[in-house]
């Protein structure tokens, strides 16, 4: 008797296995503590859980919606093994191992809600330019008041106006449909792959006295330049950045256009930082429920679990 597999409705936007060096255990099962900013909550849940959304990477194919997220998970699936060999061996791999690692870091930095914002920001933006364009051409009237005769609704110049008001007005939002967004995530993730092979990989490991490293939403962030104002919010294009992932709790990934050079000290200063960075513009923070520590916003002082929640915390939140 022959039947269709169960369609898996539910997609996860951060991998479980990675999440899984962030629990109490190193397992999928163990426990991962998810810290959300926008409800300003805490609580306890699993990798199996966590960092996943119904339907997040389905299209519109038939019969299977989910080609795209199995296509995702064949990635993950070839990247668990070369992660676990890195942490087993401290070693950034060669060769195919080198490649397999790398394309699960696109994967990692293209598909979470963060880079979807994004898109659905320059999607937006781009229509509302062109759209622009198209009311304000000469002939605009009487060209689109033609078209809506032709639809059997009549549009005199009132409506016209109220109607271009409207459609370039912030309250109407030009988002991209499902499907388009889900393979313009893939389309991202296949262009980040040759800058990503550019840069020269190493490995972090923190002091023994150093506090836990957390995951978030947005686990590859890209740290910019010190002392030098912004000019731009920076991309994986450009040289004097430097990308991180962190593995686990207590290992990360670096990837710089430099000469890599050893890191000797990863102590609670510079785990702050990397923490301040993973949670830039992160929804949700992942962590193993240890000892806290993240740069401040002003980048002054060092925060622990406590100070960062309160920097988020509802005004109309009585606790």
């Amino acid at each position: 008797m022959r039947g269709k597999a169960k369609q898996e409705r539910h997609h996860h936007y951060v991998a479980a296995f990675q999440l899984a060096g962030f629990t109490d255990d190193g397992t999928k099962a163990g426990t991962l503590y998810v810290i959300d900013r926008e409800l300003s909550k805490e609580w306890a849940s699993t990798p199996i859980e966590a960092a996943k959304e119904r339907d997040y990477n389905a299209v519109e194919a038939r019969p299977d919606q989910n080609v795209v997220e199995r296509a995702f998970g064949q990635i993950e699936s070839q990247a668990a093994s070369v992660i676990h060999e890195i942490i087993r061996t401290r070693k950034i791999p060669d060769g195919p191992e080198l490649h397999s690692f790398i394309n699960y870091v696109a994967l990692a930095a293209a598909r979470v809600p963060w880079m979807r914002k994004v898109a659905a920001a320059v999607t937006n933006q781009f229509l509302k330019d062109h759209f622009r364009q198209v009311f304000n051409a000469p002939g605009a009237f009487e060209e689109i008041s033609q078209e809506f005769a032709e639809l059997g609704s009549k549009l005199d110049q009132k409506g016209f106006d109220e109607f271009r008001e409207h459609l370039l007005g912030e309250e109407v939002q030009i988002n991209m449909d499902q499907t388009t967004m889900v393979m313009t995530t893939f389309q991202a993730a296949a262009e980040f792959v040759p800058h990503l092979s550019q840069r020269r990989w190493m490995l972090a490991v923190l002091n023994d006295d150093a506090p836990d490293l957390i995951c978030s939403d947005r686990p590859v962030s890209l740290v910019p330049p010190a002392n030098i104002p912004l000019r731009k919010i920076p991309d994986l294009r450009d040289h004097d950045t430097l990308v991180i992932l962190p593995l686990n709790k207590r290992m990360i990934a670096l990837g710089t256009y430099l000469k890599a050079k050893p890191v000797t000290t990863t102590g609670r200063f510079e785990v702050a930082c990397l923490n301040h960075y993973t949670a830039n513009g992160a929804r949700q923070v992942f962590h193993a429920g240890g000892v806290f520590a993240i740069l401040s916003p002003d980048r002054q002082s060092i925060w622990d679990k406590s100070q960062f929640m309160a920097s988020f915390q509802r005004k109309d939140d009585p606790g």
